[in-house]
């Protein structure tokens, strides 16, 4: 279910510093995707995390990765967070090897 907010809007820190026509363009296509204004509220909706993240085990990661190749992209960006903080050098190790399959 989609809440229309009219045009109360909601505004994410993502696009603090942002061309307004960059954040229109970025709302457009977030409309075309199907998402809706609540779906940008309070750091993003579960719907839309669970579509624009990819988590879990190295074997889920590059399954994602292998689904955005099968729909076109030729090239993904995986950026690796680390619950320790720092580099997340163990998590590399442990994700290179799937990915590397891909």
């Amino acid at each position: 279910m989609s809440v229309n907010l009219g045009r109360v809007g909601v505004w994410t820190f993502a696009f603090d510093g942002q061309p307004v026509a960059k954040v229109r363009e970025a709302a457009a296509e977030l409309d075309e995707l199907g998402f809706g204004d609540d779906d940008l509220i309070e750091g993003g909706s579960d719907r839309l995390v669970e579509a624009l993240v990819a988590w879990g085990d190295a074997g889920g990661i590059a399954k994602r990765v292998r689904e955005h190749l099968d729909a076109g992209a030729d090239h993904v960006c995986v950026q690796v967070l680390s619950p320790e903080g720092g580099l997340p050098a163990r998590q590399w190790r442990e994700l290179a090897p799937a990915l590397l399959e891909l």
